[in-house]
C-alpha cells in the first residue's frame, strides 16, 4: 500500500490500539515483542498537539520511537521549514511546539531511527527532509477530550455501572435460590445415605442369622455349600426381574428351585431388602446427577460473578483517576469558587458510591467464601456418592461377568478334560519309563556285581602272582650263585683236564688192538695201578655235577618268560580295573560292552635252550 499524503485520525491502523480515554495507544507490530504508546506528560485540555514515546523490543535492544497527533488532517510535505529542526531532534519541547502550531491545523510525526528488524516498518525520506514511519496501513485514531466531555463520559460510565450492579443483585439472588436448592438435595442426599446404611446393615445382619440358623443343624457343611447357591439364585431372580430380555419359563424355574429348598423364607426378605436397596441406589443415582449439574452451574456463575466484580472495581479506579486529573485540570484552568463546589459535590457522590461499591464487594467476597466452603463439602459428598455408584456399576457389570465367566468355565471344562487325558497318557508313559528304569537298574546291578567278583579274583590272582614273584626273585639269586659255582667248577675242571692230560701223556696203547671187556678191565686195573686215576674220577663227578647245574639253569631260563607273563597279566590287571571303574560310573556302557576286552592268558613255561638264552631274557626284563 503507497503511503498517503496526509495522516487521517479517521483512519485506522491494524498495528495500533487507543484506549477509551485517548491517554493510551497499544502497538502491536511483527518486530517487537510488546510495545505501548504512553504519554509523556499530563495533556492540557487546550492542546491541539501531544506527544507519546513508544518503546519497541527489537532483538534485545529498546528502540524508541515519539509519535504526535492533532485533530485535523494535514499534509506532511507542507510541513514549515521552521520545524525541521524540532522534529529530528531526539527530545522535543512539547510546550514550544505547541505554541508555535497553535494557530495551525496539521498532524506531526516525531520520531527516533530504528536501527534493526524492518521488514515491517522502514523509513522513508520524503519531501522537507523529514523522515515518516512507513507502514501496511499508514493512519493512526486518537481522540482528544476536553475536560466537559470527560466528565460526561464519567456520567454516563457511572450510569452503565449502576445498571451492571442491578443485574450483578439479581444474579446473586438467584445465586441464593440455586443456593438453597443444593442444601435442599444435601439433606435428601444425605437420608438417602443414610437409609442406604441401615438396609446394608439389615442385608448383613439377615444373612448373619440366616447362616446361624443353619450351625446347630447336623448337615452343617452341606448347608454352607449350598448356601452361596441359594443366595445367588435369589440374586439370579432379582437381575431377571429387571431384565426385558428374559423369558418367564427361567423365572419360573428359579423360583421353584428355591421354594422346594430349605430356609426359603429368609432368603425372600433378602431379595425384598436387597430390592430395595437398588432402589435407592438409582434414586442416588438421579440425585448425583442433579448436584452434578447444579454444582457446575453455581460454580460458572460464581466465577462469572466474580470476573465481572473485578472488572467493576478496576473500572471504577481507573474512572477516579480520571476523575481527579480532570479535577486539577479544571481547577487550573478555571478558579471561580462554584466550578470548585460543583466538582466537589461530583467527588463526593462518586467516592459515596465507590464506598459502597466496596461494601458490596466485600460482602460477595465473604459470599464467595462461604460458597467455597459449601462447594468443598459437596465434593465430598460427592466423592462418598460417587463410591455408592461405582458399586452399583459394579453389580451391574456382574451380569455381564456372570455370562462371560459361564462361557469361560464351558471352555475351561473342555481344557481340563484335554488336560486330564493328557495327564493320564503321561501317567501310563512315566509307569512305562519307570520299569524301562528298573530293568536296567536291575541290570546294572548285576553287572556291577559281575564287575566285582572278577575284581576279587584279579586280586586274588595279584596276590599269587606277588608271592610267585618273590619266589622268582629267590630263584634269581640262586641261579646267579650257581653261575657263579659252575664258573668255579668249569676253571677246577680245566685244570683237572690239564693234569689228566699231563699223566696221560708218558702211557701209550699197542697199536691195533681191539679192546675187549677182559681187554678193557685189564686196562683198567692197570691204570689203578699207574699214577692218576683218581684224578679221572674226580673229572666225572664234576662232570655230573655240571650236567645238574645246566638241567638247573634251564629251569632258570624258565623263570624269565614266567616274569614277562607276569607284566602282561599286571597291565591286564591295571585295564580290567579302569574299565571296571568306568562300567561303574557309567552303566549304559556296560550294557553295550564287554567288562574285559582281552581274556587273561594262562601261564606258558618256554623252554629255552641254555644260559645264554636265559640271560638274553634277563636282560630284556631288567630294561
Amino acid at each position: 500500500m503507497a503511503l498517503p499524503n496526509a495522516w487521517n485520525t479517521e483512519d485506522k491502523s491494524e498495528l495500533l490500539s487507543v484506549s477509551p480515554d485517548g491517554l493510551t495507544v497499544n502497538y502491536t507490530g511483527n518486530s517487537m515483542n510488546n510495545a505501548m504508546i504512553r504519554t509523556n506528560c499530563p495533556i492540557p485540555p487546550q492542546c491541539k498537539l501531544f506527544y507519546f514515546e513508544i518503546q519497541i523490543d527489537c532483538d534485545g535492544d529498546d528502540n524508541l520511537i515519539g509519535i504526535g497527533f492533532c485533530t485535523k488532517e494535514a499534509r506532511l510535505n507542507n510541513l514549515p521549514a521552521i520545524l525541521y529542526d524540532n522534529v529530528n531532534k531526539t527530545f522535543v519541547d512539547i510546550e514550544r511546539l505547541i505554541r508555535e502550531m497553535n494557530e495551525k491545523s496539521i498532524s506531526i510525526l516525531l520520531e527516533k531511527q530504528l536501527t534493526k528488524n524492518i521488514q515491517s516498518k522502514e523509513l522513508v525520506q520524503a519531501k522537507n527532509d523529514i523522515q515518516q514511519l512507513q507502514s501496511e496501513k499508514n493512519s493512526l485514531e486518537i481522540k482528544i477530550l476536553d475536560h466537559q466531555q470527560t466528565l460526561e463520559s464519567t456520567k454516563e460510565k457511572l450510569n452503565q455501572t449502576k445498571t451492571q450492579l442491578k443485574e450483578k443483585e439479581k444474579q446473586i439472588d438467584e445465586l441464593k435460590i440455586s443456593e438453597n436448592q443444593l442444601i435442599k438435595h444435601i439433606i435428601t442426599h444425605i437420608e438417602l445415605t443414610q437409609k442406604i446404611k441401615a438396609k446394608q446393615s439389615e442385608l448383613e445382619h439377615s444373612k448373619s442369622n440366616y447362616i446361624k440358623s443353619f450351625e446347630m443343624s447336623a448337615k452343617k457343611p452341606e448347608i454352607e455349600k449350598n448356601l452361596k447357591t441359594f443366595l445367588n439364585a435369589q440374586e439370579e431372580i432379582i437381575r431377571l426381574g429387571h431384565l426385558k430380555t428374559c423369558s418367564a419359563n427361567q423365572k419360573k424355574d428359579a423360583e421353584t428351585y428355591l421354594q422346594k429348598q430349605r430356609g426359603i423364607a429368609n432368603l425372600v426378605t433378602l431379595g425384598n431388602i436387597q430390592k430395595e436397596f437398588i432402589m435407592l441406589e438409582m434414586q442416588l443415582e438421579e440425585e448425583l446427577k442433579e448436584l452434578k449439574k447444579m454444582n457446575e452451574k453455581l460454580v460458572e456463575s460464581m466465577n462469572e460473578a466474580l470476573e465481572a466484580n473485578f472488572q467493576m472495581t478496576t473500572q471504577y479506579k481507573e474512572e477516579l483517576n480520571e476523575l481527579k486529573k480532570a479535577d486539577e485540570k479544571a481547577l487550573k484552568a478555571h478558579s471561580t469558587n462554584l466550578y470548585k463546589n460543583i466538582i466537589k459535590e461530583e467527588l463526593d457522590q462518586a467516592i459515596i458510591q465507590l464506598k459502597e461499591k466496596d461494601k458490596e464487594i466485600k460482602e460477595l467476597s465473604e459470599k464467595e467464601r462461604e460458597l467455597c466452603e459449601k462447594n468443598k463439602e459437596l465434593k465430598e459428598k460427592i466423592e462418598d456418592l460417587s463410591y455408592y455408584l461405582k458399586r452399583v456399576e459394579i453389580l451391574e457389570k456382574t451380569d455381564v461377568e456372570i455370562e462371560e465367566l459361564k462361557v469361560d468355565i464351558s471352555k475351561t471344562r473342555d481344557e481340563l478334560e484335554k488336560k486330564e487325558t493328557e495327564k493320564n497318557n503321561l501317567s501310563n508313559k512315566l509307569e512305562e519309563k519307570n520299569n524301562e528304569f528298573e530293568d536296567l537298574k536291575n541290570k546294572l546291578n548285576n553287572e556291577i556285581n559281575e564287575l566285582k567278583n572278577i575284581l576279587t579274583e584279579k586280586e586274588n590272582r595279584i596276590n599269587e602272582l606277588e608271592a610267585s614273584k618273590t619266589h622268582l626273585i629267590s630263584l634269581i639269586i640262586r641261579h646267579k650263585n650257581l653261575a657263579q659255582e659252575i664258573r668255579a667248577k668249569q676253571s677246577e675242571l680245566e685244570q683237572l683236564k690239564n693234569n689228566y692230560t699231563k699223566t696221560f701223556k708218558g702211557f701209550r696203547f699197542p697199536k691195533n688192538v681191539e679192546f675187549a671187556t677182559e681187554q678193557k678191565k685189564d686196562a683198567e686195573s692197570y691204570l689203578k695201578k699207574q699214577g692218576g686215576f683218581t684224578n679221572l674220577d674226580k673229572l666225572e663227578e664234576k662232570q655230573i655235577n655240571l650236567t645238574q647245574l645246566e638241567i638247573e639253569m634251564e629251569e632258570l631260563g624258565k623263570l624269565d618268560t614266567l616274569k614277562m607273563q607276569l607284566k602282561d597279566i599286571k597291565n591286564l590287571v591295571t585295564c580290567n580295573k579302569k574299565e571296571a571303574k568306568l562300567n561303574i560310573n557309567t552303566p549304559s556302557q556296560s550294557l553295550t560292552q564287554p567288562a574285559l576286552t582281552q581274556p587273561v592268558q594262562p601261564l606258558i613255561i618256554i623252554n629255552t635252550s641254555g644260559p645264554e638264552d636265559a640271560a638274553k631274557i634277563l636282560q630284556s626284563y631288567s630294561s
